[in-house]
């Protein structure tokens, strides 16, 4: 497994955004301005967002497991 920062087309991963924000004008509000992880091990596993809101303050907006994905890999081993 491998965590790496997505720089572009952050949308690709919506559905997974959606479960932790149903409303996607919201998501939209800090999708570009924050930084956005994933983790993946042959499909993306996991993801989470995070705004830097000054003063030293981050903040995670969004952070969403995919369990279907967890548990298959899971089985497997």
């Amino acid at each position: 497994m491998k965590i790496r920062e997505v720089n572009e087309n952050k949308k690709q991963f919506i559905s997974l955004l959606l479960l932790a924000d149903e409303q996607e004008s919201m998501v939209d509000r800090y999708l570009e301005k924050g930084n956005m992880y994933v983790l993946e091990d042959g499909n993306v596993k996991a993801e989470c967002v995070v705004t830097d809101e000054g003063n030293e303050i981050l903040e995670i907006k969004n952070i969403a497991v995919d369990v279907v994905m967890l548990l298959c890999m899971y089985q497997l081993k």
